[in-house]
This record gives structure tokens, C-alpha cells and sequence, in this order.
């Protein structure tokens, strides 16, 4: 096949390439006159004909500058290593966008019966975002979260992101008395996280209403009195008169109370978080959910249940080579020659066994065929070990019996305090350790 001919076959393929680079130019408010370079990285710098069709179609050749191989791996790793609290790196300000926009779908609120939408988040919002919509709806209601029309033709199936069901909103009651509502609102909170997923998380109601309280007012003061303007003069000195008096009735006066309890309209909200139940056709159902957790835990303690069997199915054929293989170097001066003879037919056996009739079993039962070979090669490695050990314990002990003998024997200045009588006690226990030891050394040296 020629690749004119694979072209012509593949040409709906290659067109569905062209598409997304145009939308992305269209979004960003350009056109292809406007592109500077075009950057083709990662698998796409080896197809030829790929590589051809954008260059028609964006009018600029394709530039490959970039490392082809670890451009896409670099970028997981930086975004893996800005998410990781173990990992430091410089500070980056990723902003991800939202691919689609996002609607409301709700009851007109003129009571029409008719559908409304309104735009929430735009096409390429920064995301995470967090958006409330107020709707003067007062009777239970239900919204629906979609995809945005956008340039589709019809609207499809999995366009709905989520459903809700907003419940009616309870009159609100003061003294036990219901009162007048001014105005009634339901506000409805929606997200979207930073992968692009639409939440619901939740409705809260804002009722406002007027009530009457009794609230303190400063107190309105009498008429003031009137000047006297006499022409003789007698007004004036009446006056300074007067005055002095009430200097004098002043301490009474401000005794009075200077407030009265009054009533006054005042506005208030009465604000209530709303149960709301949202489904999410795109997502699993919980039952649904529930069933595949189980059958995935199901499954992966099956799969440890193999693993664990394999392993002791291993660890069985392990411990015959080692114990065949101790018994002929190591373990040959520690174990008699018919206590070997005896073992060697047991491994043989149990050899054959594995790959025999113990292929297949279970893991208990490897479980207790290695018991029973460690009962046999337990003991020989315990003398094994002491004696490995030995020689150096012993070093130890008589390298303590003589630092004792030395301090007791000895006319050292510091032990000088110490009588006779004690030094002599030691001497002793030292004689008595050493001759223990002789006693046990040949007690071993009789074993077989």
C-alpha cells in the first residue's frame, strides 16, 4: 500500500486531528494567521502524516523542539512532585480550566411551569470554583446540573451531571405565631473540583421578614422656657434667680430616667440548610458500588491467599535443600550418623511429595509439613548454634574469672580496704565457677 492510498482510506481519521487543534485556536479568541510556532511532542513527531494534515490546516510548519520522549513524563513527574508533601520543589502556579460549561436547569420562577437555564461556570473557567445560584422559589422545586448547548445540535444523554430536589420551604413562626414573609430565597451551592467534576454541596433558604421588638429611645425633653426680655431689667435678675434654684434641683433632676421603651420595625433573616438528595447518573449507584467493593476485596484476598500459599509451598521446598545440604557440611559433627540417615529419607520424600501429589495443596497444609521437617532439624541447628557459640562464651567467662583472681591475689592500693577474709571468699567463688565449667566442658565432650 502506498501512503497516498492510506491517507485517502484513513482521511476521516486524520480529519478527527484537525478538529481539536482548531476549537483550541477558536477558544483562544486567535486564528491559524495568528500562530507563531506550532510544537508537535511525544509520538506525534514520528507520524509523518499526521504532521502533514495540521500543517494544511494551521498554515505553519510543525516544529519539534521539544525532548519527544520525556516531555509528557516530565510533566506528570513535576505534577506528582508539586502534589507530594515528601517532595520539594519551586513554587508553580498550575491553573486548570474547565473544558465544558455548565448549567442550571430549573422552574421559571414566574410559576409558568417552564423551564429556565442559566450559565454557571463558562467554558475554560479557572477550576476549582465554588458558585451559588438564588432562585425566589419557595415550593419544592428540581434542578438539573448539565452540559452547556454550546455549538451541539441536540443535547445528549450523558449531559446531565446531577439531579436534585430542593424541598418546600416551612413558614417561619415567632412566639408560635406565623408571620408575614417580605421575600423567600433558596440558594443553591454548586462546585467544580479541580478535576473537572461537578458537585452539588448543597441549599440553604433565606427567609426575610418585619417584626415589632421594644427597644430603649433617648427620651424627648419638655418645651424649653421662654427669655424673659423686660425692659426694667427685673426679668434678668428673676432669671439669675431661677438659675441658682435649679443649680440647686440639678442632682434631682438627673436622677430622672432619660430613655423610653419604645416599639420598632426591624428586618430579619431566618436562614436554614436544606436536605437535598442529588443523584449522579454518571456515577455508580451505592448498592452497585457496594457489590464491586466486595468482589474487588474478594478477589485480592483470594490473590494473597495465593501468594501466601506459594510462599509456603516454597518455603517447605527451601527448608529440604538447606537441611540436605547443613546435614552433609555444617550439622555432620553435630548430629549422629543414624539420626541422619533418618532425616535424609524424610526430605527425599517430602521432595517428591511437592512435586507429586503436594503440588496442589493448600496452605495449612505446607504450614504443617514444614512443622514437621523443623521438628527434626530444629534440635541439630540449636547445637549447631551452641556450639558456634561456645568458644566465645567460654572466653568470656574465664576472662571474668581471671579479673577477679587478679583483684583478689593482688596488692593493688584501691582494694586495700577490702580484708583478707573477703578476698578470700572470692578466690574461693572464682575456684567454684572454674570447676563448674570443667564439670560441663566434660559433660560435652562425652555427649555424642
Amino acid at each position: 500500500m502506498k501512503r497516498e492510498e492510506f491517507e485517502e482510506l484513513a482521511a476521516d481519521t486524520l480529519n478527527a486531528f484537525v478538529k481539536p487543534a482548531l476549537d483550541a485556536v477558536a477558544a483562544a479568541g486567535l486564528t491559524t494567521a495568528d500562530l507563531t510556532t506550532v510544537e508537535v511532542t511525544g509520538s506525534g513527531s514520528r507520524m509523518l502524516t499526521v504532521q502533514k494534515r495540521l500543517e494544511e490546516a494551521l498554515g505553519k510548519p510543525m516544529s519539534m523542539t521539544t525532548n519527544a520522549e520525556e516531555s509528557a513524563a516530565r510533566g506528570a513527574a513535576l505534577a506528582c512532585a508539586i502534589a507530594s508533601p515528601v517532595v520539594r520543589v519551586r513554587d508553580f502556579t498550575v491553573e486548570e480550566c474547565l473544558l465544558y460549561p455548565v448549567e442550571v436547569e430549573y422552574p421559571a420562577e414566574d410559576g409558568s411551569g417552564k423551564l429556565e437555564r442559566i450559565a454557571l461556570f463558562d467554558r475554560y473557567s479557572v477550576i476549582p470554583s465554588t458558585k451559588q445560584l438564588a432562585l425566589t422559589l419557595a415550593d419544592g422545586f428540581d434542578f438539573r446540573v448539565i452540559v452547556g448547548q454550546g455549538s451541539k445540535a441536540e443535547e445528549s444523554a450523558y449531559d446531565t451531571l446531577a439531579t436534585g430536589k430542593v424541598p418546600a420551604l416551612s413558614p417561619v413562626k415567632v412566639d408560635g405565631k406565623e408571620v408575614a414573609l417580605q421575600s423567600q430565597k433558596v440558594k443553591i451551592k454548586v462546585k467544580v473540583n479541580e478535576f473537572g467534576v461537578v458537585e452539588v454541596l448543597g441549599a440553604e433558604s433565606s427567609q426575610s421578614y418585619e417584626i415589632e421588638v421594644e427597644e430603649k429611645v433617648p427620651k424627648k425633653k419638655e418645651g424649653a422656657e421662654k427669655m424673659d426680655t423686660s425692659a426694667d431689667g427685673e426679668g434678668t435678675d428673676a432669671k439669675k434667680d431661677k438659675t441658682k434654684e435649679g443649680e440647686a434641683d440639678a442632682p434631682a433632676a438627673a436622677a430622672e430616667p432619660e430613655f423610653e421603651v419604645t416599639k420598632v420595625t426591624k428586618k430579619k433573616t431566618h436562614k436554614v440548610a436544606l436536605s437535598v438528595p442529588v443523584v449522579y447518573p454518571a456515577a455508580l449507584p451505592v448498592d452497585r458500588l457496594t457489590r464491586y467493593l466486595e468482589v474487588e476485596h474478594a478477589a485480592a484476598a483470594a490473590d494473597k491467599l495465593v501468594q501466601d500459599t506459594a510462599k509456603a509451598r516454597n518455603d517447605v521446598e527451601e527448608y529440604v535443600y538447606s537441611l540436605r545440604d547443613k546435614l552433609a557440611y555444617q550439622y555432620k559433627d553435630f548430629a549422629s550418623e543414624e539420626t541422619i540417615a533418618a532425616i535424609n529419607p524424610v526430605l527425599s520424600e517430602t521432595e517428591d511429595w511437592l512435586y507429586g501429589d503436594g503440588e496442589n495443596q493448600t496452605k495449612s497444609v505446607y504450614a504443617d509439613k514444614l512443622a514437621s521437617l523443623r521438628a527434626l532439624g530444629d534440635p541439630i541447628h540449636a547445637r549447631y548454634t551452641e556450639g558456634e557459640e561456645r568458644p566465645s562464651a567460654i572466653k568470656e567467662f574465664e576472662s571474668v574469672c581471671v579479673a577477679f583472681e587478679v583483684k583478689a591475689t593482688t596488692q593493688l592500693e584501691e582494694y586495700e580496704h577490702i580484708s583478707a577474709e573477703d578476698k578470700a571468699k572470692v578466690v574461693a567463688a572464682v575456684k567454684e565457677a572454674r570447676d563448674w565449667l570443667k564439670e560441663k566442658m566434660a559433660e560435652v565432650d562425652r555427649s555424642p
